[in-house]
């Protein structure tokens, strides 16, 4: 990320966010400088670092890789030479490896909109690393025109921020992809890239949200779905929360039952007024709007946070939100290692492993091989074959 700070500002800003390593590189007068953070749990070398490129190697999860950050020179003179550094490497380099960060060049007028189209010839080197490192951009979710800005009297969208990657390493991780984020506060909008091999689809789990009992409608859909009738009198206790929790989430389908779709809804229209030339009197309200949304949020967190023996006065969002996303990394399996010791990742594959351990843990076969073997060895067998046949029998 470009900074535009000293190095003491940004690492006090690391350790507020949560991050407790970071390498720095200082800003040239207001524009410039580089930072990359991460946490202990995942290993970073700096292979080669200066003021517009800090390249690393990255190994997480068991899973190593080239990160190259990169912030583009912002005279387009000697921005040849961090695309002639990236060209070296790449001669002399070989496996996996992603490049990020704000490129600050477009390979053609495809990526800009408004102003003047720029020449050909301009694009001539950025085109030539990228096919020298064999780069492509990843798949992208939302707008990829991450900057904003005027030129003269033009407004002006351009790509400038990648994740750029090689085909070893998307080989390996096909589904990977960046999401743009809105526009709020800067002229760049930030990118989130996810790095996974697993195209299926997350459903997330249900969970009941005590702030919308009081709103307008919730009650008698409740109502309306606890008291249908079922033809196939299935009018259990499960059958009717279960139609509960159906009426429940199609309520809040239809009518908003939290902060977080008026605050996508509030960055995307502070994302056009400061494209379609809004005066700064509606910009300013805007962001009063979503001030109020975002208060709404931290009521959200503070409930999906489960500290209940905290004060309801207390506002400390930072803490409920902390506490919400360390369980759920806690909670989180990234890779896992089957009895032969191969790690496997992604979801489905570890769902095979661990089906796979489940199955053999309890096995009639008692060997020195089953890891209960010490527990169970001595005992007298008492189930026979008919009653584990009966006891396996599918559920009817």
């Amino acid at each position: 990320m470009e900074t535009k700070q000293r190095n003491d500002i940004v690492k006090d800003v690391c350790s507020e966010v949560g991050y407790d390593r970071v390498v720095t590189v200082p800003p040239d007068g207001l524009s410039g400088g580089i930072a990359l953070m991460w946490k202990s749990n995942v290993s970073v070398s700096v292979l080669y670092q200066s003021p517009n490129l800090v390249d690393t190697y990255v190994n997480i999860n068991g899973f190593g890789f080239y990160l190259p950050c990169v912030y583009g020179h912002p005279n387009q003179t000697y921005r040849h030479l961090v695309w002639e550094r990236l060209e070296r490497t790449a001669t002399q380099r070989t496996g996996p490896w992603m490049a990020i960060g704000d490129f600050n060049e477009i390979r053609g007028n495809d990526e800009k909109r408004g102003g003047n189209p720029r020449p050909e010839s301009s694009f001539i080197d950025f085109r030539k690393m990228l096919q020298v490192c064999d780069f492509q951009d990843l798949k992208h979710l939302s707008d990829p025109f991450s900057w904003v800005g005027k030129r003269h009297s033009h407004d002006v969208a351009c790509c400038l921020d990648r994740s750029l990657v090689n085909t070893e390493w998307l080989t390996q991780f096909p589904a990977s992809h960046m999401e743009f984020l809105d526009l709020i506060e800067s002229d760049h909008c930030p990118i989130i890239t996810t790095i996974t091999s697993d195209f299926e689809q997350q459903h997330n789990q249900f969970c009941f949200d005590g702030r919308v009992v009081d709103r307008d409608g919730f009650s008698d859909a409740i109502r309306r779905s606890w008291n249908k009738r079922f033809d196939n009198h299935d009018d259990t206790l499960r059958a009717r929360l279960t139609e509960c929790r159906r009426a429940i989430s199609q309520w809040k389908r239809r009518y908003r039952s939290n902060a977080k779709e008026d605050i996508a809804l509030l960055k995307k229209r502070i994302d056009r007024a400061h494209t379609d030339g809004s005066s700064i009197q509606r910009i300013w309200a805007l962001r009063l709007q979503l001030s109020k949304a975002y208060a709404d949020e931290e009521e959200f967190w503070r409930l999906k946070s489960r500290k209940t023996w905290l004060a309801s006065g207390d506002r400390n969002t930072k803490y409920f939100f902390a506490s919400t996303k360390i369980r759920k990394s806690r909670n989180r399996m990234h890779s896992i290692f089957d009895d032969d010791g191969v790690e496997h990742r992604g979801d489905s594959n570890i769902g095979k492993v661990a089906q796979h351990f489940f199955s053999n843990l309890f096995h009639n076969d008692l060997t020195t091989n089953n890891n209960h073997y010490h527990v169970l060895n001595g005992f007298t067998q008492r189930v026979t074959s008919d009653m584990n046949d009966d006891l396996t029998k599918r559920i009817t």
